[in-house]
């Protein structure tokens, strides 16, 4: 996310924006046709050949690049340290990721840093209440930032990825919409490809939570068309489980939740131990009546192991 070693463009748009000038006013040395394709990421331009533009900006070139290189390192890190928090439940950690981050970067004019504030903010919200609501305002600025089309799509399946979830159910089908139409409407390189369906396997698990059969089949035929590469095994463990969990609400019978319940214990028997009891935690927080001593099992297999 905010990887502007490959989006060095778009980010190049961002100051040259911030600072009122039009492109016609800093193609130097390049076309504005070429400019114009560099800053919305369809081309690489060497430092020689962005050069004159960059003066034209007055930007200096090692602000520029170094800019770039913090961000992506200091999300990248906050990010970390936060998903490893909510796997072990430590919101003290959690916070400071969030912290360290918000303060090390509040020099920098980063274009997609209030974003990366929000999907950090709400993953350590996750961590106090599994079941958090994102206010109004915070929807909003998410809606808001994927109508617009600043070709940064990555980041706007990662924004789903991580804050769909947290979000009331007009907001998220807004959202799923906007993320849907952005994808089908290109040809992404596989990591796109990669973060669209980690929005999607995201987006499932909130109308999972409220029961929202109708929205939850949309998802699933969504990640139904995709075809996951087997070698990504913990991307095809999640769409099988949230499928199962999808099978059980609309059947609550036994040999459906066996299905669930079976699939949890083969995470913690693989030695997944902590995702194993926070996947099980969640699921019975949804009301999925897994064995009330599945976290304790998951543990004694981890260790037998």
């Amino acid at each position: 996310m905010e990887d502007y070693d490959s989006e060095l463009g778009p980010f190049f748009r961002h100051i040259r924006k911030r600072r009122g000038l039009k492109i016609r006013d800093v193609a130097s040395g390049v076309s504005e046709t070429t400019l114009s394709r560099f800053e919305r990421g369809q081309i690489d331009l060497t430092i020689a050949k962005l050069a004159p533009a960059v003066e034209a900006a007055e930007i200096d070139p090692s602000d520029l690049l170094l800019q770039s290189n913090q961000a992506t390192k200091a999300y990248a890190l906050a990010q970390r340290r936060v998903d490893a928090a909510i796997i072990t439940g430590d919101i003290e950690q959690a916070e400071l990721a969030y912290r360290t981050y918000r303060t090390g970067t509040q020099h920098l004019q980063l274009p997609l840093r209030e974003y990366n504030l929000l999907m950090l903010k709400y993953a350590v919200a996750y961590i106090r209440d599994p079941l958090v609501r994102m206010s109004g305002d915070d929807e909003k600025l998410v809606v808001d930032f994927l109508t617009r089309d600043d070709d940064w799509h990555r980041f706007e399946y990662n924004i789903v990825q991580r804050l769909i979830y947290f979000m009331d159910g007009h907001a998220a089908e807004r959202c799923l919409r906007l993320m849907r139409r952005s994808f089908m409407q290109r040809r992404h390189p596989e990591d796109d490809s990669l973060a669209y369906r980690d929005a999607l396997l995201n987006a499932i698990r909130r109308p999972l939570a409220d029961r929202n059969v109708a929205m939850a089949e949309e998802i699933a035929e969504m990640l139904t068309a995709l075809n996951i590469d087997p070698t990504q095994p913990e991307q095809n463990y999640r769409r099988k489980l949230y499928m199962d969990v999808l099978t059980y609400i609309k059947s609550e019978s036994s040999v459906n939740l066996n299905a669930i319940q079976q699939l949890v214990d083969a995470l913690g028997m693989a030695g997944s131990c902590q995702l194993a009891n926070m996947t099980a935690s969640w699921l019975i927080m949804i009301g999925i009546p897994l064995r009330s001593d599945a976290a304790e099992d998951i543990e004694r297999q981890s260790n037998v192991i």
